[in-house]
């Protein structure tokens, strides 16, 4: 055999190696389910007359199966676009309401429901933050963990 034939031979068996190596990792590597937040918020229930003080719940946040629940109703600003995300780090979640829309004299009552999932087991330790506008800091609401 010729030293270009020996090359040749080389270069084949290391591609043919890396293929393998290739295709054993992405065999191997297991699917990872990645956790969605999907909500609804009530519109404008019923219109009150704007005061400083208005209802805010405690948020209520619960399991059910490997979803995270969370329902919260408060008094908020009636030309609101209300909005909600969340970011997952570890184990620990952060969710927060953000209005991404006007500021006005008028009041609504609204109900938020959102699912977060499906989640692995686990033990969570979860933030629920009010309304974000703008450059206004949000007020955590509650803090509490949970087990999936």
């Amino acid at each position: 055999m010729g030293v270009k034939t020996v090359k040749i031979i080389t270069i084949l068996e290391l591609i043919i190696f890396i293929l393998i190596f290739i295709s054993g990792c992405k065999t191997n590597s297991l699917p990872t389910k990645q956790a969605r937040l999907e909500y609804t918020i009530g519109g404008c229930i019923e219109e009150k007359e704007f005061t400083r003080s208005s209802k805010v719940e405690s948020p209520k946040v619960y399991v059910k199966g490997n979803f995270l629940i969370l329902k919260h109703d408060f008094d908020y600003v009636c030309c609101a676009n209300l909005t909600l995300y969340e970011t997952i780090k570890n184990n620990s979640i952060t969710i927060i309401e953000e209005n991404v829309g006007g500021y006005c004299r008028c009041m609504c009552e609204y109900n938020v429901e959102a699912k977060l999932g499906p989640l692995t087991k686990g033990v969570y330790k979860i933030k629920v933050y009010g309304i974000k506008y703008q450059n206004m800091e949000p007020e955590l609401l509650t803090e509490q963990e949970a087990i999936i």
